[in-house]
């Protein structure tokens, strides 16, 4: 016998129904047939019963899917297999992007604290398959020595102990010529995020040096250069656009400019966000220029047409846990202080430890269970939501310490854009 899946999501598009499920990530048209099944069951089609099995919009009677949903939440984010390291080298930084919520300190990670990290990793590698290390500032490309030191201990570390070793970075691209691209590719960073906001007039109006010039032009070459002489196909290079109000107007053609100069290139892809406020004092002089996400969907619909990923939608098993709610997930400040949450740097509620030189990491355990614990403890409705498979339950602890709504509606509005989608591609598709 076959029931629904609890995780089945539809939606009435101007009469067209939709039937999509967060678990497989599946979706199709929703026949009269199909509909009238999954409500009141009786007789099918064999040829339809076999699609909706097939899709996992029907279940066997005697899944349990809350129990499949408790242990990807187990892999995940309560025991996961992976250990996430955020490493800010430094919090110094060589910008002064004008809607930035760091304070800059003139902090570098000691020796000793370097030593720590190693030392932590190398006691606790055995409990993973898998360690990826990003790079975070501050600018880390400031202390590239510390890089290298980190990187080589940590490669090794992993070698010796057969575990996948995967590295990245943060970096506003100012010093990324190709020399220090070669130094960091022994380091086995090749992925990167480097932001770039929209024409040189605006760019060097948001994103600027200490002494106030601009930086556009010395970044492109950079990139174009990576461009030019790298081949590698491993090369992954997102570019970033942290799209203002002075920008929405031509915000489309400059996308066609990147798609001309970078974006043919398979290893650089986009990805849009508005300018927000994440807390700070040198926002306050820009609030005129935040945006929001319905601000920029005119943009982001433009890169969807032209094939550009434009905004990140995860709506995979686990693509919305947010890394500050899984366990083995840790930032560690350049003090060696241990945090949870890359933006809210500052709070008292993020510290939640220090590294010690011998490897042990100092935890709050109090303040840890704050950020790992499920969105039912903190009162959302979790247990009987259908979107569940996308957050495993998990919630952004930051969005509650700031007094902001939840992130579900995000997730939601996901799935109905997910669906959108599905029925222009049908409505364009000659066959439909």
């Amino acid at each position: 016998m076959y029931i629904a899946s609890r995780f089945n999501v539809i939606k009435d598009k101007n009469g067209r129904k939709v039937i999509y499920n967060t678990m497989t990530q599946e979706i199709d048209r929703l026949s009269e047939e199909a509909e009238r099944y999954l409500r009141e069951g009786g007789e099918i089609a064999a040829e339809t019963l076999a699609s909706l099995k097939q899709k996992g919009i029907l279940i066997e009677s005697a899944a349990d899917e809350d129990k499949a949903l408790s242990q990807l939440r187990k892999r995940y984010v309560s025991e996961p297999e992976s250990l996430f390291l955020y490493l800010l080298p430094t919090e110094e930084c060589n910008f002064r992007c004008k809607y930035c919520y760091e304070e800059f300190r003139h902090i570098w990670m000691s020796k000793e604290t370097q030593d720590g990290i190693i030392e932590y990793v190398k006691t606790n590698i055995s409990h993973y398959k898998f360690l990826r290390v990003e790079w975070f500032g501050g600018e880390p490309l400031l202390a590239l020595g510390a890089i290298e030191y980190m990187s080589k201990k940590l490669i090794e570390i992993c070698r010796q102990n057969h575990v996948l070793y995967y590295a990245c970075m943060t970096t506003n691209a100012y010093t990324l010529d190709l020399h220090t691209f070669e130094r960091l590719r022994k380091c086995k960073v090749l992925s990167y995020q480097i932001t770039i906001d929209g024409p040189p007039a605006v760019h060097d109006n948001q994103r600027v040096l200490k002494n106030g010039q601009g930086t556009f032009a010395r970044i492109m070459e950079n990139l174009i250069t990576i461009k030019d002489h790298v081949k590698t196909r491993m090369l992954d290079v997102t570019i970033r656009i942290n799209v203002s109000r002075d920008m929405l107007s031509g915000i489309c053609g400059f996308i066609d400019d990147l798609y001309e100069i970078l974006l043919t290139d398979k290893r650089f892809n986009l990805v849009l966000k508005p300018v927000s406020n994440y807390g700070g004092d040198r926002v306050r002089d820009f609030e005129e220029q935040l945006c929001g996400i319905q601000d920029i969907q005119q943009a982001v619909d433009y890169c969807t047409e032209k094939g550009i990923i434009g905004l990140v939608d995860d709506l995979s098993v686990g693509g919305n846990v947010c890394y500050a709610s899984r366990n083995a997930s840790w930032v560690i400040g350049a003090d060696g202080s241990l945090y949870k949450c890359t933006v809210l740097l500052y709070d008292e509620n993020n510290i939640v430890g220090h590294v010690h030189s011998n490897g042990v990491f100092e935890v709050d355990e109090n303040k840890l269970s704050r950020w790992v614990c499920s969105g039912t403890d903190h009162g959302l409705e979790c247990d009987e939501c259908q979107y569940a498979p996308i957050c495993l339950k998990s919630v952004c602890y930051k969005r509650i310490l700031c007094g902001q709504e939840n992130g579900c509606h995000f997730v939601r509005e996901s799935v109905d854009k997910r669906i959108d989608q599905y029925i222009k591609e049908r409505r364009d598709d000659k066959n439909e």
